[in-house]
């Protein structure tokens, strides 16, 4: 860890080198000294982007999300493309329950950023917790043909399609879960449970 920070202290003219030092400080759990970094990152670089996502993270572990909010609306006027900053931001619009706001934020991180699992995934759950189901599915189903090994992918497929009385697909969905998670007791309890609904 000294070493770590010492190389990062040699670049400390470079907001990424601040930034850097706060994700450091962060693992140590020294909040105060996190935020310092990320403040210097942005005296440095007012327009970084990466330490506005980071400090209001940091703001959210705090119960700080109105500066949190401030900080993520300017981080996304600043790079309208960045789709972290966009994640974050539909994730704080939950947590206020803004849920169109929201959703509207994660839709634009998962497209924008339509490899990264994570996004997809929020942005399914978000859809189907305010009332669009069909639409999580799809959308569900197509990331799962594109990450075939992902747990909360699979494991929200099993979840939705188990509320909407699909057995036969919660099934499927829940063997290839087993597949991933052999000897997982919990889940050989549902396919059992699963098995005993089948439609004869």
């Amino acid at each position: 860890m000294a070493e770590l920070v010492a190389s990062e202290t040699v670049s400390a003219d470079r907001p990424e080198a601040h930034l850097n030092l706060g994700l450091l400080d962060l693992r140590r759990q020294l909040a105060d000294e996190a935020d310092a970094e990320y403040r210097t990152a942005l005296r440095l670089d007012p327009k970084f982007v990466q330490a506005m996502v980071n400090l209001a993270d940091l703001d959210r572990l705090r119960g700080m999300d109105a500066q949190g909010a401030d900080l993520l609306r300017k981080a996304t006027a600043l790079e309208p493309e960045n789709a972290a900053a966009h994640h974050a931001l539909g994730l704080l619009l939950v947590r206020q329950h803004a849920y169109p706001d929201a959703v509207a934020e994660l839709r634009r991180a998962s497209e924008l950023a339509p490899d990264n699992a994570r996004f997809v995934y929020t942005y399914a759950i978000a859809l189907n917790s305010t009332g669009a189901p069909d639409e999580a599915l799809a959308l569900l189903q197509t990331a799962h043909t594109k990450f075939p090994t992902d747990l909360a992918i699979l494991t929200a497929l099993l979840s939705i399609s188990r509320d909407r009385g699909d057995v036969v697909s919660a099934l499927h969905y829940a063997e290839e879960l087993w597949q991933l998670h052999p000897g997982d007791v919990q889940l050989a309890m549902l396919i059992r449970e699963l098995k005993q609904q089948q439609p004869q």
